[in-house]
């Protein structure tokens, strides 16, 4: 298990779980909805129902807790005002999720991420198994960090967190099309109107050769103020 140092918190086990609370409400969100666990930690999610919609919490690797697949662990029935909590041990490399799936929740954007970290797991993301960016989008026209390492070759699953109320997007790939908003689906990438408080995904394979390579927003004036980052294809992750 990771040094509690090196991770700013100390990893729950079987028999002593950490506790993580997530608040969901009206607007169909989880807060927070990007975590960070250690590999083979065992967590107790507490789970606030500070709204009147009745809500559900599901858990576990991300297909499976996107997908709502049956034996997926999960609570049902979170009513207005209620706390219900759930335990769980993270084991391999993920990626995981979770959602909720009460009608209409999750395809709202009532979902979030869960980044595993620690000694033993691959340092370069593969096709099947990406590493995890999370990347900050703020009001101040903003992305934090703005510059991201990734290795040649590897594949990068960039979590999206708009922490303002202005909606943003996410491009990513070549710098030159990139900068010139040329969005193909291929080599420029993007997700389109992510909305204050939501969470976005988008996942990415470099080229395995170094270039440069960029993100940025293209909402009217945003990147204009400055709203884009580099990737260095040339140090890795």
């Amino acid at each position: 298990m990771p040094l509690a140092t090196a991770l700013g918190f100390t990893p729950g086990t079987k028999s002593a779980p950490r506790l993580i609370h997530v608040d969901t409400n009206d607007k169909l969100l989880f807060a927070p909805n990007f975590l960070i666990v250690a590999a083979g930690e065992t967590v107790t999610f507490e789970i606030a129902n500070a709204g009147k919609a009745e809500h559900e919490f599901m858990v576990g690797p991300q297909k499976a807790a996107f997908g709502d697949v049956e034996g997926t662990p999960e609570i049902a029935g979170i009513k207005a005002g209620q706390t219900k909590k759930l335990t769980y041990t993270f084991t391999g490399p993920g990626p995981f999720a979770f959602a909720c799936h009460a009608p209409g929740h999750y395809e709202h954007g009532m979902l979030g991420y869960v980044q595993v970290v620690g000694p033993g797991l691959p340092s370069v993301g593969t096709t099947k198994v990406p590493r995890i960016a999370p990347i900050t989008m703020t009001d101040a026209l903003k992305f934090d960090p703005s510059t991201e390492s990734a290795a040649p070759g590897e594949t990068v699953s960039f979590v999206l967190i708009n922490a303002g109320a202005a909606t943003h997007e996410f491009q990513v790939g070549p710098e030159t099309g990139v900068a010139a908003n040329q969005v193909d689906g291929k080599s420029v990438r993007e997700v389109a109107d992510i909305d204050g408080g939501h969470v976005a995904e988008l996942t990415y394979t470099f080229p395995t050769t170094s270039a440069a390579y960029a993100f940025a927003c293209h909402v009217p004036g945003h990147y204009e103020a400055g709203m884009k980052g580099t990737v260095d294809l040339t140090v890795g992750p």
